[in-house]
């Protein structure tokens, strides 16, 4: 297997992905643009994606988030705010925090080469990202008692390999786990 270079996926992914509206548009879905964050509406509630909130003042920052939770808390709907570790500022959980999201269990995002994960077979939710080299891949999880048997391998090497055979070219793989803060 070649060695990725750590930092190129990551700079794609910024790039191609995070921060931009999907294409096409989920059937169901309605995405809106509100200064740097997308707020993404779907059947079940919506999420608030973006590349970065870093050069927003501080006064700026803690207003979009109000807004965002506004606008979902007047729907009557819950919103999870898509936060990423390394994400700037530093002190961004707190104000999301004091904004009233709540934390809820960690999703993990991995940027890699889809083809060496093609070993096993299941079946998934997989979206292309149209003009990237991405295919996200959504959702998947396994009962605790199903637990350590390798079935998400087997469920994510099933979607990487539909990544690979897409046609699209997409060699590069991202997956998302389940959450929500509210």
């Amino acid at each position: 297997m070649p060695l990725l270079d750590p930092v190129a996926p990551l700079a794609a992914y910024y790039a191609q992905l995070r921060g931009h509206p999907p294409d096409p548009v989920p059937v169901g879905w309605i995405v809106q643009r509100d200064g740097a964050v997308l707020r993404h509406y779907t059947e079940h509630g919506g999420f608030i994606g973006y590349r970065s909130v870093a050069d927003l003042a501080p006064d700026d920052l803690d207003a979009l988030i109000a807004r965002q939770r506004d606008i979902f808390a007047a729907r009557g709907e819950p919103v999870e705010w898509k936060w990423h570790s390394h994400d700037l500022p530093s002190d961004l959980p707190d104000r999301l925090l004091a904004a009233g999201f709540l934390p809820d269990d960690r999703e993990t995002v991995v940027v890699g080469l889809a083809e060496p994960l093609t070993v096993d077979p299941a079946t998934g939710w997989v979206r292309y990202a149209k003009g990237t080299e991405f295919a996200s891949l959504w959702g998947g999880s396994t009962l605790p008692s199903w637990r350590r048997r390798g079935i998400y391998r087997a469920l994510v090497a099933a979607r990487a390999r539909l990544a690979v055979a897409s046609g699209s070219g997409s060699r590069e793989a991202v997956t998302l786990g389940a959450g929500r803060a509210r």
